[in-house]
């Protein structure tokens, strides 16, 4: 990933960051039908257990020009309508699996299978986390052409 540059020199990294607070059974439900398919992480902490996806944004931060100085989060959220519309974002893996549990509910209601209520929580989670994700920016570090002798 190439980092974005500010006129001052400082480079830098824009994530977004999803995070799903699951329970053991939503865990084992999500690990069984989609962990395979999708790249995420898994933590536990004070707060249970976390599936967690990473998205650099750094292409659609780019397109916007160079900043003065590193934009806030503030600033980066007045850009997520458009980072959102993305083919970036789009053709996340927690867009594509926030598609897949949503097909896999419908087939499942569709063959007049019982559905997991553990898949049904996850996924509204998921739709949870799709509309709250966490702005990080990160790795400040002057470039070498700015850097005074």
């Amino acid at each position: 990933m190439k980092p974005l540059v500010a006129q001052n020199g400082l480079e830098y990294h824009v994530d977004l960051k999803f995070s799903i607070a699951v329970s053991n059974s939503q865990n084992q439900i999500f690990q069984l039908l989609f962990e395979k398919l999708v790249t995420s992480k898994n933590t536990i902490n004070d707060e249970g257990m976390m599936i967690q996806f990473n998205l650099n944004v750094n292409e659609e931060i780019g397109k916007f020009g160079r900043f003065k100085d590193v934009p806030g989060k503030t600033e980066i959220q007045q850009y997520m309508p458009i980072i959102l519309s993305s083919p970036t974002y789009l053709g996340s893996d927690i867009v594509f699996l926030a598609n897949l549990i949503k097909n896999y509910i419908e087939k499942e209601k569709f063959q007049k299978r019982k559905v997991p209520v553990d898949a049904i929580m996850l996924d509204k989670k998921i739709i949870d986390a799709l509309e709250n994700p966490t702005i990080m920016i990160k790795n400040l570090v002057l470039t070498k052409k700015h850097k005074k002798s």
